[in-house]
């Protein structure tokens, strides 16, 4: 039986069987993958930068010389980013320069990003009848023909559902009236990168660091990855004296190196600066007009205003006017406090800036207790309130109040074994809301502010963190802004609500300041026989990488695994 099997195995005349079903395979395979990609699961290029930084169009991707910070810049090829000549088609920008880019999170200007080889847009694999038994949830990124031309597919988020009226107040979107909020999955999509502590830039470039330990604070140590606080050594008294002595904080401040729009005033008390600073007010023809716009002196309120950062030929420019040690010292501080701005949408990925003040933060951070003492805070202005959150270790609760308010607004246990190891702290005050999450997981329900209050001076750090004598160390610490949704040149849900009819959507892009969307179209609404599907995997992501062939060399698309992820 053996032996007939294995003739029978080897019988030349059933090879040709075994390809027939090999190819047989082969024709269902191709089959299936046509019917499913039909009917089922399509794959789509993004061509625009209307969702970056978390969906990309054509970019690329640049190293920044001076703190090493990875980010992607739009390059020409994205439609996006090059100007519209019909004010109802989208924003206007200007095309971003293709061999020059400032990095996002260290502000260093002058990159040269003409040698970086560009890359194509993000590829989604996209769920087609995603939307037969189910209608879009709010925030659901969604892919859809546009209503004013349906041979171009548009990938966006959805921000208005059938019948709801919406408006864009303040950056922010209202329904009905109220604003919307994010559950800490979407906000984790939606979030934009401010500074990545990670990515310090040499102390020669970086003139004033933007976490800088309090004047007050005598405990706090910068790490290699952080910061860590350590406590007084065992005494009697040492809980005693840390509990007396207060919070020792480590203060956010925004310094940028150039630019800006961001005013900086100060009060000019001598009366010989005075005199002088009138004197060069009226010398100023003398200057190029870029440089004399930048500062201005009100004789009647003996007030100094400097307009974005103080040009280093200004500044120089300035101690050569007088001698008087006085003028001389309010230069000297005019031009180290016109560094610190507010935190704007600036986006990295445009090349462009509206400078428009963003409220809205998230901080994300890594957190190691050394001992189960004491308290560790962090605190955070919605742009109206400032609040403090405080992890106990030792009592093993999270609590969260006005900070200069002593009354518990949430509480919430932690179970004591999650501190014996790394916490992963993230605090958020998007949408006007205060959201604590530990390991992942919101420690309480979010504190919603229902009235606004007195709005902060901007010169206010909006984010600190500081330990009331818990020895405990910090790092990984990365600092985020919400999506601001910008209103220069649109025609709805600006001046007053907008109604969404039935079976209709009212759609936005993440990246708000170069998104051709709802808020510019003739016609705003996506009807729902408009939609194709929702992408529901980031599936081939790629990078250039080289390729040499004899003495040639190519640039060719490679897979960047470490961007496959699904979509929600």
């Amino acid at each position: 039986m053996r032996r007939a099997s294995r003739a029978q195995s080897e019988d030349p005349d059933s090879l040709p069987l075994s390809l027939r079903h090999v190819a047989d395979l082969i024709v269902c395979l191709i089959i299936a993958v046509c019917l499913v990609r039909t009917f089922e699961v399509e794959g789509y290029m993004i061509s625009t930068g209307s969702m970056a930084p978390g969906l990309l169009g054509y970019h690329k991707r640049v190293i920044c010389p001076a703190c090493g910070f990875r980010f992607p810049i739009g390059i020409a090829n994205d439609e996006s980013l090059v100007s519209h000549s019909d004010a109802s088609a989208g924003p206007s920008q200007h095309r971003v320069s293709s061999e020059l880019c400032t990095c996002p999170n260290c502000h260093q200007t002058g990159i040269n990003v003409k040698p970086v080889p560009p890359n194509q847009g993000d590829q989604l694999l996209v769920h087609k009848n995603a939307y037969l038994w189910k209608s879009p949830r709010r925030w659901e990124t969604v892919v859809f023909r546009n209503p004013a031309r349906p041979t171009q597919a548009y990938v966006k988020r959805v921000a208005g559902l059938p019948g709801e009226s919406v408006r864009i107040f303040d950056g922010e979107l209202l329904v009905g009236g109220e604003f919307v909020h994010k559950n800490i999955e979407i906000q984790r999509e939606m979030r934009i990168p401010v500074y990545d502590n990670r990515f310090v830039p040499p102390d020669s470039l970086n003139r004033q660091p933007r976490w800088r330990i309090g004047d007050k604070s005598g405990k706090w140590t910068r790490t290699d990855d952080g910061f860590e606080f350590r406590t007084s050594a065992p005494a009697s008294s040492s809980a005693e004296a840390d509990e007396a002595r207060g919070p020792e904080w480590v203060v956010y401040q925004h310094a940028i190196r150039h630019g800006g729009r961001h005013r900086t005033t100060m009060r000019v008390r001598s009366p010989k600066a005075n005199e002088e600073w009138q004197r060069f007010e009226d010398a100023k023809g003398d200057l190029p007009l870029t440089v004399s716009d930048r500062i201005r002196f009100q004789p009647a309120t003996k007030t100094l205003t400097c307009v974005g950062v103080m040009p280093e030929r200004l500044r120089e420019r300035l101690l050569s006017h007088s001698h008087d040690p006085e003028f001389r010292d309010v230069v000297v501080r005019l031009a180290e406090k016109s560094h610190l701005a507010p935190i704007t949408d600036k986006h990295g990925y445009n090349g462009i800036s509206d400078e428009n003040v963003v409220k809205d933060l998230a901080l994300t951070a890594n957190i190691r207790f050394r001992k189960r003492n004491g308290r560790f805070l962090m605190r955070m202005s919605t742009g109206f309130r400032r609040y403090e959150c405080a992890i106990n270790a030792q009592a093993g609760r999270v609590t969260l109040r006005q900070a200069d308010d002593k009354r518990i607004l949430r509480s919430a246990a932690v179970p004591p074994a999650v501190f014996n190891d790394t916490l992963h702290l993230e605090v958020s005050t998007f949408d006007r809301r205060f959201l604590v999450a530990l390991n992942g997981e919101v420690v309480f329900d979010p504190w919603l502010e229902t009235d606004a209050g007195v709005r902060p001076s901007l010169g206010e750090s909006p984010v600190r963190f500081g330990s009331h004598g818990a020895s405990v160390a910090i790092a990984d610490i990365r600092l985020y802004r919400d999506v601001h949704y910008t209103t220069e040149r649109a025609r709805n849900a600006v001046d007053e609500p907008f109604r969404i009819g039935q079976d209709e959507y009212f759609v936005l892009g993440d990246n708000s300041q170069v998104s051709s969307d709802s808020r510019f179209w003739s016609k705003p609404a996506v009807s729902r026989r408009l939609l194709i599907g929702k992408p529901f995997l980031l599936h081939l992501p790629s990078r250039p990488g080289r390729l040499r062939i004899g003495g040639t060399e190519r640039y060719v698309r490679i897979p960047d695994l470490s961007r496959v992820r699904y979509i929600h």
